[in-house]
């Protein structure tokens, strides 16, 4: 038996032997699986149930162990990729390694429960380490294969890691790569969940029901993906923005107006809606606010200086020093002669 995803049982860490029906009952029964694709095994302290679909434009497969003997250890199981495309990889109960042999660059994938593995597998093989919940004594793992050209169907942006991975598979079939575990989305479950449930039908309409969720579950993590781009972008705006805030407010001597959210935005080439969304978005603060805890955590740098609380006050924006005095009693709980005498001044 050779299918994009193989796994020889035979060979496994605990020896494992061959049964007619289902030592358990699989959480994923899988209807469109014929009875001739599926392999149960038994073992000491171990259970296996493994069912494949193996059609011409995807290959479906789930492996369940259920490992109520806790001293049995990990199981490792050899596996092997026979065909140069995606695999879609998903962690749905227990805990995986991945280890390959020894090899110029020796590398070891874990997924953990609820994370999922992008990976382009020229020909290659590894061990298949696999760990069971510790309180339902549960493993499964899925694997989903597009195959064919229609995977080839993408919009060429390099940008996205999932783009990127699908023009390597065009331009090499020599070199093993993947994308960081992540974890599941319920948008990717749903599409798994359609996937794993789809009724049994004859011949090539069995293939067109299982390709159409096979191409959402890809269009969604192309999706993911884009949208992780531009996540990292806005994070990377608003943490931006932070420290010129803070920057600025360091520079303030007085005659300098206290920073704006406009000033800011513009100085970033941005606007100040889209700043003031991100970052309470982010951070669930106005801005504004944010500016204004940078004026009082400057304050208090400046009074443990030694520096006048006038001083402080008129260096920092504020017109009259009582009124920086119950503000800064209201953020810190001490006024700021209190706070210079506890820092002994």
């Amino acid at each position: 038996m050779k299918t994009p995803f193989t796994a020889y049982f035979k060979q496994a860490s605990i020896p494992l032997v061959e049964v007619n029906k289902q030592p358990f009952v699989p959480s994923h029964p899988m209807p469109f699986v014929a009875e001739e694709s599926k392999l149960y095994y038994v073992g000491d302290g171990c259970q296996l149930n493994y069912r494949w679909h193996d059609a011409f434009d995807v290959f479906v497969a789930v492996l369940e162990a259920y490992l109520p003997d806790t001293k049995a250890g990990l199981l490792a199981v050899p596996v092997a990729s026979h065909l140069s495309d995606i695999h879609l990889v998903y962690q749905l109960a227990g805990h995986s390694e991945f280890r390959p042999p020894a090899t110029p660059v020796a590398s070891e994938l874990q997924l953990a429960r609820s994370h999922q593995l992008i990976v382009y597998t020229a020909p290659a093989v590894a061990t298949l380490y696999i760990k069971p919940d510790k309180l339902t004594h549960r493993f499964t793992i899925a694997v989903a294969v597009p195959k064919r050209k229609w995977l080839s169907r993408h919009s060429g942006d390099e940008q996205n890691p999932l783009e990127a991975l699908f023009l390597f598979r065009q331009r090499s079939l020599h070199e093993h790569r993947y994308l960081s575990p992540a974890r599941i989305s319920p948008q990717v479950y749903m599409w798994l969940h359609l996937l794993l449930t789809v009724p049994r039908y004859a011949g090539l309409v069995m293939d067109d029901a299982l390709n159409h969720p096979v191409a959402h579950l890809v269009e969604q993590h192309r999706m993911e993906y884009a949208d992780a781009k531009r996540i990292k972008r806005d994070q990377a705006l608003v943490a931006t923005a932070r420290t010129l805030a803070r920057k600025l407010v360091a520079r303030m001597q007085g005659s300098e107006p206290v920073p704006t959210v406009d000033q800011i935005a513009a100085a970033l080439h941005t606007t100040n809606q889209r700043l003031r969304r991100l970052h309470l978005l982010y951070h669930g603060q106005r801005f504004f606010h944010y500016i204004y805890t940078c004026r009082l955590e400057e304050a208090k740098q400046r009074l443990s200086s030694g520096l006048p609380v006038a001083a402080v006050a008129y260096q920092l924006g504020w017109s009259e020093p009582t009124n920086f005095a119950a503000e800064f009693r209201k953020y810190t709980g001490s006024t700021p002669r209190s706070y210079r005498r506890r820092h002994g001044l």
